[in-house]
């Protein structure tokens, strides 16, 4: 089982201009069109939309091993994930975070909350 999160706008970036449009609808249909994006199909998932923070997120959990029993590429996930991300967010219309300075670098995980560091010091 793999596991992931995605929000939108970035999370702490200080947006809040498209909760409205965040819908339980709209997030689940988004985390399906992300899952495709990834190569994330023909699989068992689930998709949970939370409210604990203050930015809309979800959080998707889906095997890796699909109904054929190949299992589902990891390869370059990150890379892929900034780069289907970032469509979507063009693709609708999503707010992008407003800058580094206003991240809050200790709700990061790795690999980010190192970038984050050494973009702060320098």
């Amino acid at each position: 089982m793999v596991y992931t999160k995605y929000s939108f706008p970035i999370p702490d970036s200080g947006s809040k201009e498209d909760t409205p449009k965040l819908t339980d609808r709209f997030m689940v249909e988004l985390a399906k069109e992300y899952m495709k994006a990834m190569q994330i199909e023909n699989t068992q998932y689930i998709i949970v939309r939370h409210h604990d923070r203050e930015h809309p997120h979800c959080h998707i959990v889906f095997n890796r091993v699909d109904n054929e029993g190949k299992t589902i590429s990891d390869r370059n996930d990150h890379f892929r994930n900034e780069k289907v991300t970032k469509a979507l967010k063009e693709k609708y219309g999503l707010t992008f975070g407003v800058g580094k300075d206003k991240v809050n670098i200790h709700r990061l995980n790795e690999p980010d909350k190192t970038k984050y560091e050494i973009y702060k010091t320098i």
